[in-house]
């Protein structure tokens, strides 16, 4: 039985309302309205700084029961995680809430080494989305978090650490 969790909301305050899940198709939607870049695939790949980029699109929702509120997670598929391991391929969780838009760029140590044959998941809090709807912000694992429209920047900031 579904219940309410952490959203939040445009003004950056949380409220307490059910997890929806976007669909591919709705992600990529949403993607190319707050970014500008044109996708049809998931995975796909973008230029940033005369390199080619893979990113893997996923939806970042609540974790499920007995999870606190505020605990969210992307799943990657295993047909996802073995492109998710290769060089300059990154997982882009996309938390949307209300017209909110907020990126995750997970930390690939996170995933690198998975051998799960299913599925692996990322965690991620809802104080950190609030960070990211403020600035680039990098939590404590690693992650890059930002509004959606600044995935360019995100990724030049992390090409140049690379």
């Amino acid at each position: 039985m579904p219940f309410k969790v952490d959203q939040i909301l445009s003004s950056g305050e949380v409220t307490q309302d059910y997890c929806s899940k976007l669909s591919e198709k709705e992600l990529i939607g949403l993607f190319y309205n707050r970014t500008g870049i044109g996708i049809h695939t998931n995975p796909f790949e973008i230029d940033i700084q005369s390199q080619k980029i893979t990113l893997v699109l996923r939806n970042i929702v609540y974790s499920g029961n007995p999870h606190p509120a505020n605990k969210k997670r992307v799943q990657v598929l295993s047909k996802f995680l073995e492109v998710a391991k290769k060089p300059n391929c990154f997982i882009l969780g996309i938390y949307s809430y209300k017209n909110q838009a907020i990126g995750c760029i997970f930390n690939p140590l996170r995933y690198k080494n998975a051998t799960t044959v299913s599925y692996t998941s990322s965690h991620i809090k809802t104080e950190d989305l609030i960070e990211g709807k403020k600035n680039i912000f990098v939590n404590n694992n690693g992650d890059y978090i930002f509004e959606l429209e600044k995935i360019k920047d995100t990724l030049c900031i992390i090409m140049n650490l690379i």
